[in-house]
């Protein structure tokens, strides 16, 4: 008999699930469910027959009260050994996903009923961001109860596009059976730790690198105010994972000086001294820190380019948007701006093709003798390098 435990917050949302839960009784599903205990679980269990793990999982974060949460989850989950975990909202979908996960779920389903971040703000926003994004890449499958959800979940890079369904036009009841079973059949998709490990990482050094060098960024804006003027920073859209925009933070390293014509005067002669410094160090790059603690770039990566440049790219060098772009990536420690435009694109594409924890770590430590060399600063004839004109 096939052992399945369905994951919630609170009882109130095990209402919805009644049908379906009804139905997998009758084929010979041992189901049992998982939540907050208080008396409309009670009186659930006791209608529908089935057995309750009662946890305390609340609504709010609460790191210490989630810790033993998550404990006490592993180990039902390793007494029980459900062959599948069906958990539900952003709370209960987290600390389900990565408790299943550590135990050895074969099956971890993650069902999204509505997006909760979409009308927060702050760092609530990117907090509840963060959970479902975590939620979804331990999950071997997320199902979504509308398309709009769903075309929402995709947009963010909540999940891929691949891993997520909308079972049965998101009737969530008995009809949902049928995708359901067919979800079961399938080899589920193996989690990447890799990539957990790497976003872990790169969050720890972000935050890390943003306190300590916090004296040294500050000294730097206020030469930057003091030499230049505001603002500080240079702000420009760049394409991203899977070509979605962000904004990408640099320091200032040149005026905003025109020509009688009022355009802009070419680079090298827009360029100051404290500019032409920053921009050999690297020390330019730094507020990109925060870009990286927010998701939108790795510490390694493919660097991202210009908007202008996306209609221009051939199907190989668009594989570059594969992957989070990053401070620092096989190119910029392989030549930076010496290299031609093809030779840039195949290593970021060599790059996806055989990326590693381990091959993070070399380009860091290459970063590192890079940056102390100065080597690859520009293009010969050019400040920085030649505009992409597209590939011949």
């Amino acid at each position: 008999m096939t052992r399945l435990i369905h994951v919630t917050t609170e009882p109130e949302t095990l209402g919805f699930l009644s049908a379906q839960i009804a139905f997998m009784r009758e084929q010979r599903f041992e189901v049992s469910v998982m939540c907050s205990p208080g008396p409309e679980l009670d009186r659930f269990c006791s209608r529908e027959s089935v057995q309750a793990h009662a946890l305390t999982v609340g609504r709010q974060i609460t790191p210490l009260r989630d810790l033993r949460t998550l404990w006490q989850m592993w180990k039902v989950f390793r007494r029980v050994r459900p062959q599948i975990v069906h958990a539900h909202t952003p709370k209960a979908g987290l600390l389900a996903m990565t408790a299943a996960w550590a135990a050895g779920v074969p099956v971890r389903i993650f069902q999204i009923h509505g997006l909760p971040h979409m009308t927060a703000e702050g760092n609530r926003r990117r907090l509840l961001q963060w959970s479902t994004r975590a939620a979804c890449a331990l999950a071997h499958r997320v199902l979504c109860v509308s398309f709009s959800i769903r075309n929402v979940a995709i947009s963010e890079g909540l999940t891929p596009a691949e891993k997520i369904d909308v079972p049965a036009n998101g009737n969530e009841n008995g009809a949902v059976v049928t995708h359901y079973f067919r979800l079961l059949s399938q080899e589920p998709a193996r989690f990447d730790l890799r990539g957990m490990v790497k976003r872990i990482i790169d969050v720890a050094v972000a935050l890390g690198g943003l306190a300590l060098l916090s004296p040294l960024l500050l000294v730097i804006g206020l030469g930057i105010l003091l030499k230049m003027g505001s603002p500080v920073l240079f702000r420009q859209m760049r394409p991203g994972l899977r070509e979605k925009p962000f904004c990408l933070l640099k320091f200032r390293t040149m005026t905003e000086e025109v020509s009688q014509a009022d355009t802009p005067l070419p680079d090298a002669l827009r360029r100051t001294s404290l500019g032409r410094l920053l921009r050999e160090t690297g020390l330019d790059e730094l507020p990109q820190l925060w870009n990286v603690l927010k998701g939108e770039l790795s510490l390694v990566g493919p660097r991202p380019l210009l908007r202008d440049y996306l209609p221009r790219f051939n199907s190989f060098e668009r594989r570059r948007h594969e992957v989070k772009p990053g401070l620092t990536g096989w190119a910029q420690v392989n030549g930076r701006n010496e290299l031609s435009w093809q030779d840039r694109f195949a290593r970021d594409v060599w790059y996806i093709d055989h990326w590693s924890l381990g091959l993070d770590l070399w380009i860091l430590l290459l970063t590192v003798s890079t940056l102390s060399t100065r080597r690859g600063i520009s293009a010969p004839g050019e400040a920085t390098m030649s505009h992409f004109e597209g590939s011949q």
